[in-house]
């Protein structure tokens, strides 16, 4: 399976246009109820253009309510190809990994 993501703004032709294309052409698998506390070193940027350059992104995520820590490795760029780790957590580690993020 092929994961496809694109970030930007879409017009909004664009985004009939796309979503015309996977109606027709696509398959829905699943959907996902997600919530991300995102890690940032130093502050918060106004824009993610200021965090482009930004080799480590690092998250705890509940997906589904099943909550799981993600290591995204690499630059946004799309000729990098980030790599991916996802740890699965239970509930109590949660806490205890959400605290480690805030401190």
């Amino acid at each position: 399976m092929h994961e496809v993501e694109y970030i930007g703004p879409l017009t909004n032709e664009q985004y009939e246009r796309l979503s015309h294309f996977f109606q027709e052409n696509g398959k829905f698998i699943k959907e996902k109820k997600r919530l991300s506390l995102l890690y940032f070193r130093g502050e918060i940027p106004e824009d993610i253009n200021d965090i482009k350059d930004e080799q480590v992104d690092l998250r705890i995520r509940i997906t589904n309510k099943q909550p799981e820590l993600t290591l995204k490795h690499g630059t946004f760029r799309p000729t990098n190809g980030r790599k991916e780790i996802t740890v699965q957590l239970t509930s109590d580690q949660l806490q205890a990994q959400t605290q480690l993020l805030c401190h």
